[in-house]
Formats: C-alpha cells, sequence, structure tokens
C-alpha cells in the first residue's frame, strides 16, 4: 500500500517547472534520437574521417569541461529562469546551422559553439532539484531523466530510414525536425 502512496506522491510533483521540463526533454530526445546516432556518420559525409570524427567529439568534451563552472556563475547571477529560456531556444537554433553545415570543419564549429551554450545546465538540474521535495527528490530526477529516452526506442529507426533512404540530405531533414521538435 505505501509504495502505492509514494507512486502517486511522485505523480503530484509532475506539474510546473517539473512537468515544463521533462515534456521539453521528451521533445528534445525526439530530435536527438534521430541524429545522434548517425553523427558519426553525418561528419564522413561532410568530408571527415574517422580522426575528425573523435576530434569533434574531443572539442564537444573540451567546451562542456571548460563552460559548465561559469555557467553556473553566470545561472547565480542571471538567474535558472533567464538562463534556461535563453539558452535552451539557442541550442534548438543550432540544429539549424546542422542542418545547413556543408563540411566537416563547420559541425566542428557548430559543436563547439552549441558546447558552450549547454553552460545553462546546472540550471536545469538545480531547478528540478529545487522543485522536487526533499523525501522525493531521487526517484523524481530517475523519472526525469528516463523519461527523454523512450523516443530512443524507436525514433532512431526514422534516423536510419532517412539516412537510407535520402543519405546526408536525410541527416539534414533529421537536424530539422530536431530543430522544430525542440
Amino acid at each position: 500500500y505505501s509504495s502505492w502512496v509514494q507512486s502517486l506522491r511522485i505523480l503530484a510533483v509532475f506539474r510546473g517547472n517539473v512537468l515544463i521540463m521533462s515534456l521539453s526533454w521528451v521533445l528534445f530526445g525526439i530530435g536527438h534520437a534521430v541524429t545522434y546516432p548517425y553523427f558519426p556518420k553525418y561528419i564522413k559525409m561532410l568530408g571527415g574521417g574517422d580522426f575528425e570524427v573523435g576530434l569533434i567529439y574531443a572539442i564537444q568534451s573540451l567546451f562542456l569541461l571548460l563552460f559548465t563552472i561559469p555557467g553556473g556563475y553566470l545561472t547565480d547571477l542571471l538567474g535558472r529562469r533567464r538562463m534556461i529560456v535563453f539558452f535552451t531556444w539557442l541550442v534548438v537554433v543550432m540544429q539549424f546551422f546542422y542542418a545547413a553545415a556543408p563540411y566537416w570543419t563547420y559541425l566542428a564549429l557548430i559543436v563547439a559553439v552549441e558546447s558552450t551554450m549547454l553552460m545553462y545546465r546546472p540550471a536545469l538540474d538545480t531547478i528540478i532539484a529545487d522543485s522536487l521535495p526533499d523525501e522525493l527528490r531521487a526517484k523524481g530526477f530517475i523519472i526525469t531523466y528516463t523519461l527523454p529516452n523512450i523516443p530512443w526506442f524507436f525514433m532512431p529507426l526514422i534516423g536510419g530510414w532517412l539516412v537510407d533512404n535520402f543519405g546526408v540530405l536525410g541527416l539534414r531533414y533529421g537536424f530539422l525536425i530536431s530543430g522544430l521538435v525542440g
């Protein structure tokens, strides 16, 4: 009986910030699940090789590392809501740049810029943590971080179909879908 009551309490916290953030992450999950599995292939289709695939992922990691801590400070300065709204829209716009990239070098630049924009991630975690009751925080985080994975059950199939049928143009369509859904 107590597990049912606890389950209902967890569902009750899915309102306001937690609900909006969870739904937006599911929508982002749709776009990412269409394109992300094929990103190394996209790099190669745009003239890169295996080294360039590794280079782009290294650039992504470096910029995420460099800008996460300043992002936390900027969040304290500007406020969580401003950071989340502003940078979420910028990340959405970046999907259209991915769709238009003519060469792998442009992808490297886009990845660097987008990874810089992801400096708002501490704001996301903080607003979720503050919106959940203390006794349900861990379970709320588990659910919040699990929901965006649901599109990964079927959306990579659509991405694969796009690549098989349209090649590089299919991945461009995928990034357009990602931008529009975001």
